[in-house]
């Protein structure tokens, strides 16, 4: 027994001393990496039926990641770059929410369109958290 765990002990100590990739720190991905401000952001609304979750910048797209939706009322949601709709609705009912994690896919708005969220309602109370990178 003593030898199989010398045995072990040995080949562990040649691949750890063989393999830079066993030691290197992680990479991230390539949607992270560059010039970008990386946010946690949240919005509440209870008047419009569209709310701009992150406004529009001139040379700046907009990668989200996350997004966290609650909803005080039943109805039915959509997110949209510009004037393109991007996600099919999604309904909800009241006192209910979603949240869910795009990353390490994305959804992207080209430069100068801002991200936002379509009520079916305008007077749906929302609240909604987003994880976001912005480039810069």
């Amino acid at each position: 027994m003593h030898r199989i765990f010398l045995a072990l002990f040995t080949m562990l100590a040649l691949f750890a001393g063989t393999s830079e990739s066993a030691v290197a720190a992680p990479q991230s991905p390539d949607n992270l990496a560059g010039s970008k401000t990386t946010a946690l952001s949240y919005v509440e609304d209870a008047t419009n039926a569209t709310v701009t979750l992150i406004p529009a910048v001139t040379a700046q797209s907009i990668t989200l990641y996350r997004i966290i939706l609650s909803s005080s009322g039943t109805d039915n949601f959509y997110l949209k770059c510009g004037t393109t709709q991007k996600t099919a609705k999604v309904y909800l009912g009241a006192n209910s929410g979603l949240d869910t994690m795009i990353f390490p896919m994305y959804l992207r708005c080209d430069a100068g369109e801002a991200l936002s969220l379509v009520k079916g309602t305008a007077t749906t109370p929302v609240g909604v958290t987003l994880w976001f990178n912005q480039e810069r």
